[in-house]
């Protein structure tokens, strides 16, 4: 856990103890006004580390006040101001691409404390590659999950397609946790309006892969909530490997080896996830460390695809 300025050289300290110390920086404006619309700043975010399951130790952010401590996003001219330290810790790929930020231990005399000094980086700009161009609506609300978590998603504003695109670009900048949540989110939609995106089943097919846990989330909302008259009369909307995936789900639905009746809800039910519901959803989220990141597709890397953004597949 990364702190303020700490004095230190106090007899009472424990042998070999280590004392983070964050360089405090210069005034400058604040740039998390840029995220007003979505709710009061965030200055701390909670996460749960490997080294303590369960716990979620506080995380402390760096001052936005000084450029260095953040990354500048750009897309389409716009760009997007948001802490390095937040962004590299749920994102593997940008803890690949920018600078890390490497500890400096010094020892004081006479004493085995050690000080950790974590200097600030130089601002960096980052435009989004081929891969991860997006919307920018998608974008506004990836960076609203960074600072607000799982709980802005509860927004009705907020409508499933975003939700997809978003899981998509999660999954290409390797974002585990966000995924996760867009999953509980897309059936938090269907369970509150009663819709399932069939109109997005093309797009997902050819963005992701085919084991991904959005593919089979969609697969499994259909075989147990869409008529056989619908998949029939509008058999040109969905790709033949879609349809052959429903056959599948329905075929191990009817035999009870995957899904249960819980798949089976309307929207009568409300938008609410029962413990069971959790459960169940559980089945398509991504580990922290592998999951639905790079895998092959018809001899090409699924995540390397150009997103062809906002597009529906008719």
């Amino acid at each position: 856990m990364e702190s303020s300025a700490q004095k230190s050289g106090s007899s009472s300290s424990p042998p070999n103890q280590e004392i983070p110390i964050l360089a405090e920086a210069s005034s400058a404006p604040d740039v998390t006004s840029a995220y007003d619309n979505i709710g009061p700043q965030i200055t701390s975010a909670r996460s749960i580390t490997p080294h303590s399951p369960g716990v979620q130790p506080e995380r402390f952010l760096a001052p936005m006040t000084d450029p260095r401590n953040t990354v500048h996003i750009i897309l389409n001219q716009k760009v997007y101001m948001v802490h390095r330290d937040i962004l590299c810790h749920y994102s593997i790929y940008f803890q690949n691409v920018l600078p890390d930020q490497r500890p400096i231990y010094k020892k004081l005399p006479n004493s085995n404390t050690k000080i950790c000094i974590r200097l600030p980086l130089q601002s960096q700009h980052f435009y989004l590659p081929p891969e991860l161009q997006t919307s920018e609506q998608v974008l506004d609300l990836f960076m609203a999950w960074l600072y607000h978590g799982a709980r802005f998603f509860t927004n009705r504003t907020v409508m499933a397609q975003n939700f997809i695109q978003l899981w998509v670009f999660a999954s290409r900048i390797k974002c585990a946790k966000c995924q996760n949540d867009c999953i509980e989110a897309i059936e938090r939609c269907r369970l509150r309006d009663g819709i399932i995106q069939t109109t997005w089943v093309s797009w997902i097919y050819q963005h992701t892969h085919s084991s991904c846990g959005l593919r089979r989330l969609l697969v499994d909302q259909c075989a147990w909530n869409l008529s056989t008259d619908y998949l029939l009369e509008n058999p040109l909307v969905f790709p033949p490997q879609f349809l052959l995936d429903v056959l599948v789900a329905t075929r191990r639905g009817l035999s009870g080896a995957v899904l249960s009746a819980d798949h089976n809800v309307s929207a009568a039910s409300g938008s609410s996830l029962t413990n069971g519901t959790y459960e169940r959803l559980a089945r398509y989220w991504v580990g922290d460390v592998t999951g639905d990141f790079g895998e092959q597709e018809d001899g090409v890397c699924v995540e390397r695809r150009p997103l062809e953004v906002g597009r529906e597949k008719t």
